[in-house]
Parts: C-alpha cells; structure tokens; sequence
C-alpha cells in the first residue's frame, strides 16, 4: 500500500507536500483557478510578479499585508505600499 500523498492548499497557493516519496514530482491542476491571482485589482496574469500573503500561506515573508488579500499582484503591491498598508519587518 502506498502512502498518503497530502498537498497542503491555502488561498489557492500549495504550501506544503507531505509524504512525497523520494524522486517523485507532483503536479496541481486546478479547474477552479480565476484568470487572475490578485485579490486587489483582479486584472493580473500568471506570468506576473504576484506577492503572498503569509498569514494565509505559511511561507515566511519580510513584509506584512492586510488580511483581506492573500494575494496581489507587483502593481496593487507597490499601490498598497505607497498607502501604507504594506509595512516590512
């Protein structure tokens, strides 16, 4: 029997893999996905900077962004920023 593969999503974003045997990848799909990642402006592409939210993620960050998104694009980032709702550790 093999074991348990458990992909660990938060926000749309995989945190964490567990019990990934050695030398296996894995792949998420993801019908639900909207065409845009941000939270903020909701116009932005995969292909662009985004930055995570790490209360929603746990993935460590050297910034700190309000709660409401948990993800925003480099635009709405630096928008955020200049407002002050951005602040770095």
């Amino acid at each position: 029997m093999y074991p348990t593969i458990k992909i660990i999503v938060k926000g749309g974003v995989v945190c964490d893999v567990d019990n990934l045997p050695d030398g296996f990848q894995y792949e998420v799909i993801d019908h639900d996905v909207q065409e845009s990642k941000c939270d903020c402006c909701k116009d932005s592409q995969d292909y662009e900077t985004h930055y995570w939210n790490e209360n929603i993620c746990e993935i460590e960050e050297d910034y700190i962004m309000p709660d409401e998104y948990g993800c925003v694009c480099y635009r709405c980032f630096e928008d955020l920023k200049q407002q002050g709702k951005i602040t770095f550790k």
